[in-house]
């Protein structure tokens, strides 16, 4: 066995060492990185881990049968590096570790709600669609009155490909007009509900709810795309129907010619 091998299989064996029973583990001794490490040096320690066991890099010294625990290993790696190198989630973590070393309530109901929303938009990035939806849902009955954790749940049965249309008229609907009736100047809220309509096809509602978006935020880059892209469903569909009946006319002409 090549040294290259020897070295990755001593490196997993270090990192696997940092796991509890539970599957638990410290973030910063799982990077190797301080408490108070910069956001760079997080990064820098990252990208230096994962390449150690990318896939390309098992291939490339013989080691393809290490790319099921490597594979395990890169996504608490991915985890720990996403909590840590953003400040406010960095915060939060430091924040739910140190109530557990005190034996204390382990994170209040909004840190709790803050923690599973993250997790869900790292199962999102994923294309974990279900366990996003179900960390979203905890989310929500920890916050249960936070119209964001809402919208996050929303946005998360919209990609999800396998989530039929009777699912979004018995859920998103009811959602997004609860939010609307009392924040009615939500501008993401207003641009889901265009999503909604998109989705069923109803381009003039799609519309009405785009231009009210902008209406509240004239630099919302998602509804400005969503814009331009029904503009240019819009005179599709025209152009189709003027053709369409231009072909009748012509249809109708000759056989008025035939017939005379």
């Amino acid at each position: 066995m090549s040294v290259a091998v020897d070295e990755i299989r001593a490196y997993m064996a270090e990192k696997s060492a940092l796991f509890g029973e539970n599957g638990s583990v410290n973030f910063f001794e799982l990077l190797g990185v301080p408490d108070d490490a910069t956001s760079d040096l997080i990064q820098q320690t990252y990208f230096q881990a994962v390449k150690k066991i990318h896939p390309d890099q098992l291939d490339r010294v013989g080691a393809a049968e290490l790319k099921p625990e490597a594979g395990e290993l890169f996504q608490k790696l991915t985890e720990a590096y996403e909590t840590l190198h953003d400040v406010r989630k960095r915060a939060v973590y430091i924040r739910e570790a140190v109530k557990v070393a005190e034996g204390g309530p382990t994170v209040s109901s909004e840190d709790e709600a803050r923690i599973y929303a993250h997790r869900a938009s790292v199962m999102l990035k994923r294309s974990q669609f279900t366990e996003a939806e179900d960390f979203c849902r905890r989310a929500l009955e920890a916050c249960p009155d936070d119209f964001n954790y809402k919208l996050d749940l929303v946005w998360t049965l919209f990609q999800n490909p396998n989530i039929a249309g009777a699912v979004q008229d018995e859920e998103v609907q009811p959602i997004l007009e609860g939010i609307l009736k009392q924040h009615p100047g939500n501008a993401r809220a207003l641009y889901f509900m265009a999503l909604y309509y998109k989705g069923k096809d109803q381009l003039n509602r799609e519309r009405r709810f785009l231009v009210q978006a902008l209406n509240v935020d004239p630099n919302y880059r998602d509804v400005q795309r969503e814009m331009r892209l029904l503009e240019m469903r819009l005179r599709k569909r025209k152009k189709s129907i003027i053709g369409k009946l231009a072909d009748l006319l012509a249809s109708k002409g000759k056989k008025k010619k035939g017939g005379s």
